[in-house]
């Protein structure tokens, strides 16, 4: 329920202003409002009110769009807010910066634009005061691999030392699945049948072999909970990824569709590009593959 402060008033003054505003306005849950009350005045009731409004050349030197909070007059038809003219510049600066924070946030929401995003995290000015831009970026993308199937969330850093073997960096697409049938490989003994995944264990000694043309990834939302206790978790995101494609696939939204080798860090969704349309539906029939295999 709303609550109204009344100041300088009497009680039925108090009374009457709040009938009036509680008839003609509608308020927010929570929200309070601060009054004064002039005296006097029985015919028609005024006061000063501070609430929260969407400005539109309230304060002259603050971009048009953004809320702001000014004083008001409550009267029986309800609240009117007062042009308050420019702020002080240093006051209407800060003002700025805080206002392009959230006009960036608010973008890489409705664009799911993860630069977005990134930019308005570096201008947020207690970030900045704390963190140098590297850190920042840092910072952002760690925070942003959570519950998604960006690269740096899916991939994993393996590192295998085997005895009589050179040093090097394998660029071969590998998953989870492989490591059991590799060891046992490794350690010359024969992997179980029908086991999901293959030995890679050639690239290790710079042999030819089947080396995986996909690799899947899948990601299961789970404890996620209403406030009525309901469990409200999403279907799994599923990923399918070659050498140069990867494929996140969501059943409650737009899938994803990122070319590797021209876009590193997934910014430019062409799921629905046009000249990538036979791409997708190659890495659709991959997944289902996967997702029909034996687990």
């Amino acid at each position: 329920m709303t609550k109204i402060v009344i100041v300088g008033a009497g009680s039925e003054f108090g009374g009457r202003l709040s009938i009036d505003v509680l008839a003609n306005e509608r308020l927010r849950e929570g929200e309070i409002w601060l009054c004064d009350v002039h005296p006097g005045r029985l015919e028609k009731v005024f006061a000063y009110v501070s609430r929260t409004v969407e400005k539109y050349g309230l304060i002259a030197n603050l971009p048009d769009g953004c809320c702001v909070e000014v004083p008001c007059m409550a009267d029986a038809h309800g609240v009117h807010p007062c042009r308050v003219g420019e702020l002080p510049p240093q006051c209407a600066a800060l003002d700025r910066v805080h206002v392009s924070v959230q006009e960036l946030a608010v973008r890489a929401v409705q664009e799911r634009n993860r630069e977005a995003a990134f930019h308005a995290v570096s201008l947020c000015p207690i970030t900045a005061a704390v963190l140098p831009l590297p850190r920042i970026r840092e910072m952002f993308d760690r925070l942003w691999t959570k519950h998604v199937m960006f690269e740096d969330a899916v991939r994993v850093p393996l590192l295998i030392r085997v005895p009589g073997t050179t040093g090097g960096v394998c660029p071969d697409l590998v998953e989870h699945a492989d490591l059991y049938p590799t060891l046992a490989a490794l350690c010359g003994l024969p992997a179980p049948e029908g086991i999901d995944g293959w030995s890679f264990a050639p690239a290790l000694h710079g042999d030819v072999y089947p080396r995986r043309d996909r690799v899947f990834s899948e990601y299961n939302f789970c404890h996620v909970f209403s406030p009525d206790s309901r469990y409200v978790g999403r279907p799994p995101i599923r990923m399918i990824r070659t050498d140069r494609w990867k494929l996140n696939h969501l059943d409650w939204a737009a899938s994803e569709l990122y070319d590797l080798e021209q876009d590193p860090n997934e910014t430019e969704n062409r799921v629905a590009d046009p000249d990538c349309a036979e791409v997708k539906t190659q890495l659709e029939s991959m997944l289902m593959q996967c997702t029909q295999r034996p687990r």
